[in-house]
């Protein structure tokens, strides 16, 4: 059984997440989607030829996508917050 392990390193400390265990099969069904979505290019954008250490890159380019997406939600959190936090307008008589 493969395990998807990731570490979350940041300045207030450190989380290790282990995922599930997941079949050999079905390891490889996500490997070969994480090479149909996201392989490692070359510099005219075509797919490089997939080898053990471009699926690794390829992981590693999902991983970077869902930071982007994690990150931007989170900024909206904070954009939200500071929005609330802002005075109302008073009118001056």
């Amino acid at each position: 059984m493969a395990k998807l392990s990731w570490t979350i390193a940041i300045t207030a400390g450190t989380v290790i997440k282990d995922g599930p265990a997941i079949s050999d099969a079905n390891m490889a069904r996500f490997v070969d989607w994480l090479w149909a979505h996201h392989p490692p290019l070359d510099a005219s954008g075509d797919p490089l030829p997939r080898t053990v250490a471009r699926e690794a890159q390829a992981f590693r380019n999902w991983a970077d996508e869902q930071w982007l997406v994690t990150k931007k939600t989170v900024m909206g959190w904070e954009d939200a917050a500071t929005r609330q936090a802002l005075p109302s307008p008073v009118d001056i008589a």
